[in-house]
């Protein structure tokens, strides 16, 4: 396996400094023999329906044959999965995610997701930055190479991703509609992430990152853990809430854009793409 410059050691201090300046890091080992096995157990007994332990279960939208399940905390505990919950609230887990956005609140294990990915010709997902704000927690369940999709991400980016959406999203733009699959070009450092299993990845999704290839022979298993603050912004805004105002007319913002930012001829100028106006070819 690889070595990265964003290796830290398997303490909040470590973590959040390299996640301050590449806005992604790696803890090697985190999960011990035993935890692999139980949570990869659970893993399979969620997917393959020898219990339920999920909120639902579902394809994915480009890997086709591949599986998805949203865990549900207690209902897996109470049906003999609780290494979920166990793995959910590490002391690591809770330290990073309260520090990361301090002095605000934090939801820890809002999310918890398992996948399983097979063989595909196409990337998992296209070069992109996440709408929604979170904190990702991602573990490989087994080793992973760039031949089983390994997870790709731009150290650094993190910034600009940030950047893009704070731009748009004042100038009226809601969640849904943030334009936030990049062109390759915009692609200048990649880092597959090829790693074994129980080993932890943290990453502030605001930076440029995609699923890679699964090869034929080839699959991929994660764990993912999401955290995020507690008063974040949802992909869809209520009437007469800040965000809606931000969408309205009354934000003089959109009208006078130009004013506020570059201006620059079609020809050169930089563009990311609405997921929904995005498709893998």
């Amino acid at each position: 396996m690889s070595n990265y410059d964003f290796e830290c050691e398997n303490n909040k201090t470590s973590c959040l400094k390299t996640l301050r300046r590449d806005g992604i890091c790696l803890v090697r080992n985190y999960l011990n023999n035993e935890q692999l096995l139980k949570v990869t157990k659970g893993f399979h007994d969620v997917l393959n329906d020898k219990i339920d332990g999920s909120i639902k279960k579902y394809g994915h939208p480009t890997n086709k044959g591949g599986r998805q399940a949203t865990i549900d905390l207690m209902k897996a505990k109470t049906e003999g999965a609780g290494i979920f919950e166990e793995i959910a609230y590490t002391n690591l887990i809770k330290n990073v995610s309260e520090h990361y956005y301090e002095p605000h609140k934090c939801k820890i294990a809002a999310n918890v997701l398992i996948t399983h990915l097979m063989a595909c010709p196409t990337p998992i997902l296209p070069w992109h930055y996440d709408r929604l704000q979170t904190l990702k927690f991602w573990i490989y369940l087994k080793d992973a190479t760039v031949k089983d999709g390994a997870f790709e991400y731009c150290p650094g980016t993190h910034w600009e991703g940030r950047y893009r959406v704070s731009y748009n999203l004042a100038i009226g733009k809601c969640i849904n509609q943030l334009p936030n699959d990049l062109p390759d070009y915009r692609i200048t450092n990649p880092v597959s992430l090829e790693a074994r299993a129980g080993d932890l990845i943290i990453f502030d999704p605001d930076g440029f990152h995609r699923g890679g290839v699964v090869t034929e022979g080839h699959e991929r298993l994660v764990l993912r853990i999401d955290t995020y603050p507690s008063n974040r912004r949802e992909s869809f805004d209520r009437v007469l809430s800040k965000g809606w105002f931000l969408q309205s007319g009354l934000n003089i913002a959109k009208k006078f854009k130009s004013s506020s930012s570059r201006i620059l001829g079609d020809a050169i100028k930089d563009s990311s793409i609405n997921r929904n106006e995005h498709s893998i070819r």
